[in-house]
């Protein structure tokens, strides 16, 4: 053994050390091959368990991306779903474009063509040696079918059109054919590339891609499009932008018309239908002064989503928030033009423009912004608006002034929120001796909010010099009795001393106007606080509780022998429909007591069975002066033959008193019967007597039945009592001048003189002439209209001086003035005006009348 060992030895110290290092080189070479192709072998039957498996794994995809060979060897084995199982071209795409390198490009290619081709087509257009292997492809893959595959793999994804139409020349045909497709992404991928080429057939076929059913194409072809017949364009976008169902569409078309044909702008949204309107009004731009007034006009349709597109593009421009803060009733035509627009506005939710209210101390502002909160818009403006309109120290003191808090108290009961109510409270709180004010806020209080309300509502009920009763008790019966029942039964069921006769009266009507029957006890006993001139009102209080309680309740106590009590419940009787006392009240007239026979007669009244009788008549010289004064005015109502003769007899007594007869004058002014007047009339021409009584007791007959009696006894008078007739009307005041006005234009040809005679005398015409000079238009045009209606020296005086008014309807009115002056019936007061003692009216009559000859009025 050991000699075999020793030859073994001999042998390999004889070979040469070079030899040594080659073969020792080449099993190193022979053991990387193998580790090589066992790791391939490995990896290859790893890949494919894991396929079989279905356990996708990151690790093996890397490993398989770093050998492609192995990629290509997986494919014949298990075809291309080695690709998808294991994300082979996601990742051979990431890697294309992260390294951006051709031998990328290449292996997509190769590999995973249908996924990768559009990727490589991208990178293609910014490198060329990409692009060399792309263009090398296509050329031995020249197929539709591939260009086709790499447009819809494209997705609809942007690309730069005018390099893709060089590099997609060796199949620009392929391309064109593809405009047709069924799928938009390819259809896309074919415009972009065809509107780069001016080849009359591609031309013709980007035309008909603006009807194409894909809004991308659509919108694409109308920012890019490009051709010699601009007409054609033009007619197209315009089509677009009024027809197309899609925003970015029209928006699109828009934006070319702008930059291509900014002088082919014109619309008109009422030669369209409602849609286009819309659609063009969504486009309009906020710079521009024409769109806006395109705006304006569309503001003003019918059609709702026409007025909403308005709206909204008004309100970004500012435009509503300029109409809104530059409102002037000065101009009263402009102002409500605003407020019509505006309201438009509201009407469709659009209300952002008037949270301007809060910066504006404007009334014209500010009612413009009550009015059309009114409408709609966020309540929380409300009390911003309240606030300035209840910190005015007189708030109702002008017209627009008064319509402004009104509105926006009525804003802050009806819609207002927390804060706005008890701004409401502290108002009622400050206007608490305003009975004006308050006789306007009370009754909007809103019933459901009555805690708000209660503690201030109370302050009042025990307030002795509170005064508005009438609208404080309105709103208390509305709002719920066991909030206020206690208190209010307090003061009625305390000691007289403790609170006034106006506090226990106003707290009587509060309860009788719950209509609680468990209360009518309470009430009959305080019949006597009820004045008797409030009875009849307060007895439908009674009317309207239990019946039968109340006729048991009424039989008790006229059996009483309380006359307070007995008197205050006969006034009250004929209105609670009980008639079963008739007798009794008749009887009463020969009571004892005076104040139960005035009870009776007023009930009798009331109940309309007064009859002259001798008893009645008696009461007309009653032995008590009170009685006879009820009694006289009683008889003035009645308005009969008889009681209006014992009425005139008793004002021509002079041995009665004369506060009895001046309650004789009372009655035949309540009266409102014709013989009343001609009694009245009688009485003013026999003399002086009673004069300023009579004259007061005639004024007060401003109704316009008896207003008209006295101008025909005007008419048919002597100058004496014409004069004294004259003094009657002037103490009417305002009262007797609308019925005359209303006389005057009913145009009764037989009074008209006269009706023109006393409003000269009343010094009405001196008061329409004032009225010429008036800020606002429509006082100004009334003024005007009426002096003509007048047509005397003096109203005509008025009407010259109007003739260069700058308001148009007014210049109207005084022509059709004027024109009479050139009649005949005229030449008499047009000679008196040129002659006046003034000349400026002298002046403008020359002027008006040559003006009027010339036919250049108004």
């Amino acid at each position: 053994m050991n000699e075999l060992i020793s030859r073994g030895m001999a042998i390999v110290n004889q070979i040469p050390k070079p030899l040594w290092l080659g073969a020792g080189g080449g099993l190193i070479v022979l053991v990387i091959l193998a580790a090589v192709l066992i790791g391939r072998r490995r990896l290859i039957k790893t890949a494919l368990r894991k396929m079989d498996l279905g356990q996708a794994d990151p690790l093996i995809t890397a490993k398989l991306l770093s050998r492609p060979s192995l990629v290509e060897s997986l494919i014949r084995r298990k075809g291309e779903d080695v690709i998808t199982f294991f994300g082979i071209a996601d990742h051979l795409v990431r890697r294309l474009q992260r390294r951006k390198k051709a031998d990328d490009a290449k292996r997509i290619l190769k590999l995973v063509p249908e996924d990768g081709l559009f990727p490589v087509f991208m990178l293609s257009l910014s490198r060329e040696t990409i692009a060399q292997v792309f263009r090398n492809w296509m050329k031995e893959n020249l197929d539709i079918i591939w260009v086709r595959k790499m447009a819809l793999s494209a997705k609809g994804r942007d690309f730069n059109g005018i390099k893709a139409r060089k590099l997609l020349s060796v199949c620009f045909e392929e391309v064109r054919d593809l405009s047709g497709d069924p799928e938009w992404p390819v259809r896309f991928f074919a415009l972009r590339v065809l509107l780069a080429d001016d080849d009359p057939k591609s031309m013709r076929l980007v035309k008909e891609s603006f009807t194409d059913p894909h809004p991308l194409i659509r919108r694409t072809v109308a920012k890019e499009m490009s051709t010699e017949d601009l007409d054609e364009l033009f007619g197209a976008l315009m089509g677009m932008v009024l027809d197309d169902p899609v925003p970015e569409v029209r928006q699109a078309a828009r934006a070319r018309i702008q930059s291509t044909f900014p002088d082919r702008w014109k619309l008109d949204p009422s030669g369209m239908d409602a849609l286009q309107s819309v659609h063009v009004l969504e486009l309009l731009k906020s710079d521009s002064k024409e769109d806006e007034n395109v705006a304006i006009t569309a503001l003003k349709e019918e059609a709702v989503e026409a007025r909403l597109a308005a709206a909204r593009f008004l309100e970004k421009s500012g435009a509503l928030g300029r109409l809104f803060s530059e409102a002037n009733r000065g101009d009263r035509e402009d102002w409500e033009r605003r407020l019509n627009l505006l309201s438009s506005a509201v009407s469709v939710g659009v209300t952002d423009f008037l949270s301007k209210l809060k910066i504006s101390d404007s009334v014209d502002v500010l009612l413009l912004g009550a009015r059309l909160l009114n409408e709609g818009g966020s309540s929380a403006l409300i009390s911003p608006l309240a606030e300035k309109a209840f910190n005015r120290s007189d708030p109702i003191r002008e017209a627009d002034e008064e319509e402004l808090y009104r509105t926006a108290v009525h804003l802050a009961c009806a819609k207002g929120n927390e804060k706005a109510r008890s701004l409401v409270r502290d108002e009622l709180r400050n206007r608490k001796r305003d009975d004006d004010v308050l006789g306007f806020i009370l009754p909007l209080l809103p019933v459901k909010e009555a805690h708000v309300f209660r503690d201030v509502l109370l302050e009042f009920l025990v307030d002795a010099d509170f005064t508005a009763d009438e609208a404080f008790v309105s709103i208390m019966t509305r709002l719920p009795a066991p909030m206020f029942l206690g208190p209010v039964l307090d003061i009625l069921e305390s000691d007289r001393s403790r609170y006034s006769h106006a506090v226990r009266l106003r707290a009587l009507n509060c309860l009788g106007g719950w209509h609680l029957d468990h209360t009518l006890q309470t009430i009959l006993e305080n019949l006597p606080i009820l004045p008797m001139n409030q009875a009849r009102a307060f007895a439908q209080n009674l009317a309207a509780m239990n019946k039968k309680a109340l006729e048991k309740r009424a039989e008790f106590i006229l059996a009483s022998p309380d006359a307070g009590i007995r008197a205050a419940l006969i006034s009250c009787l004929p209105t609670t429909g009980i008639s079963s006392f008739g007798k009794d009240i008749r009887e009463g007239l020969n009571d004892a007591d005076p104040d139960v026979r005035i009870a009776c007669i007023r009930a009798l009244m009331d109940a309309g069975e007064l009859k002259a009788t001798t008893t009645a008549l008696n009461l007309l010289r009653d032995p008590v002066e009170r009685v006879r004064l009820e009694a006289a005015r009683i008889a003035g109502m009645k308005a009969t033959e008889k009681f209006l003769e014992s009425l005139e007899t008793l004002l021509r007594d002079e041995n009665e008193s004369e506060v009895v007869r001046t309650a004789a004058l009372e009655g035949l002014s309540v009266s409102d019967s014709k013989e009343s007047v001609d009694a009245l009339v009688r009485f003013l021409d026999s003399g002086e007597n009673l004069r300023e009584e009579l004259v007061s007791a005639m004024a007060a007959k401003t109704d316009k039945k008896s207003v008209a009696a006295l101008v025909e006894h005007f008419k048919d008078s002597e100058a004496i009592l014409r004069d004294r007739i004259s003094g009657v009307f002037i103490k009417m005041g305002e009262s007797g001048e609308e019925s005359l006005v209303e006389l005057l234009r009913e145009d009764i040809p037989s009074l008209k003189p006269f009706l023109a005679d006393i409003l000269t005398r009343t010094g009405f015409v001196e008061l329409l002439i004032r009225r010429l000079n008036h800020r606002k238009p429509n006082i100004r045009r009334d003024a005007a209209e009426l002096l003509a209606e007048i047509a005397t020296e003096s109203a005509y005086r008025g009407i010259v001086l109007a003739a260069r008014d700058p308001d148009r309807d007014v210049r109207i009115k005084v022509t059709k003035a004027l024109e009479s002056l050139a009649t005949p019936e005229g030449e008499g007061i047009l000679k008196s005006l040129e002659k006046d003692p003034d000349r400026k009216v002298r002046r403008y009559t020359r002027w008006a009348m040559e003006r009027l000859k010339a036919k250049k009025l108004p």
